[in-house]
């Protein structure tokens, strides 16, 4: 199976990240069932890590045993870098941490909001809206996870 060069659209992206959220919302769930005789259902910020540590391990081993996860398979969508390679893991690396810049700054704003403190957590909020959104506004459709770990999504077809 070869993949062309042609990027794919935002509303594809969107998409796999529907499929995609609603797996990794089972396999947290599951983890958190897992660690519930540890934290006694209380929060704390080990099993915060844990749960984010799972997050990234649910898409670096997708991405790097087949160049999709599940929702991207869905959607015919493949990782690879920017010389046409499977990805490796301080691409995954890369590419999880600055996907996650967004929602930092969602968590921001409505941490402000629950402060009273509405202008900066608007700002905020916006922020990460204009990081998540930035494919549609980029020539190539990248997003900054896409600039900064190297690598592109593609579409998979069959030649």
């Amino acid at each position: 199976m070869m993949e062309t060069s042609i990027k794919i659209s935002f509303l594809r992206r969107l998409a796999a990240m529907a499929y995609d959220s609603l797996l990794l919302f089972a396999v947290l769930f599951f983890a958190g069932f897992l660690a519930l005789p540890l934290t006694h259902g209380q929060n704390n910020p080990w099993y915060s890590m844990y749960l984010f540590f799972i997050s990234y391990f649910y898409f670096a081993f997708s991405w790097k045993k087949g160049g999709s996860t599940v929702g991207m398979l869905a959607w015919k969508i493949r990782l690879q870098t920017l010389d046409r390679q499977p990805v490796q893991w301080t691409h995954t690396l890369l590419r999880f941490m600055v996907a996650v810049v967004p929602m930092f700054f969602w968590g921001l704003g409505f941490y402000g909001w629950q402060s009273h403190y509405p202008w900066p957590a608007a700002v905020s909020v916006l922020a990460g809206l204009v990081i998540f959104s930035w494919p549609l506004w980029d020539k190539n459709h990248e997003g900054w996870q896409d600039k900064y770990s190297e690598t592109e999504l593609v579409i998979r077809k069959k030649q």
